[in-house]
């Protein structure tokens, strides 16, 4: 079985950065914390696909990674 995960990476005009991501079951995220081009503080809650435009809209950068892992791998994985 794989995992599959959608991480967004969001820069403002400013230099701040956030990210969010959701999986395969899920395609609602939240961004808070950002500037639109004019400093005023923004959030983003909605399906992820509407982000683009968003941050289009408000002069924001956007980068998508997309990656899938193998469940097994990641149950067996060591944690802190």
């Amino acid at each position: 079985m794989e995992v599959f995960s959608r991480i967004y990476l969001v820069r403002d005009s400013f230099g701040k950065k956030v990210y969010a991501s959701c999986e395969d079951s899920s395609d609602t995220i939240q961004i808070s914390g950002l500037q639109n081009k004019d400093g005023k503080p923004v959030y983003f809650e909605s399906e992820a696909y509407h982000l683009s435009t968003f941050c289009w809209e408000h002069g924001m950068e956007l980068k998508v990674i997309e990656r899938t892992y193998n469940f097994d791998e990641l149950w067996n994985e060591k944690t802190a």
